[in-house]
């Protein structure tokens, strides 16, 4: 992820993909 501003909404898709 290089978007810091979606971060909270990547934060949820981060630990699905993460």
């Amino acid at each position: 992820l290089k978007g810091k501003r979606e971060k909270k909404t990547n934060d949820k898709c981060t630990r699905e993909f993460g």
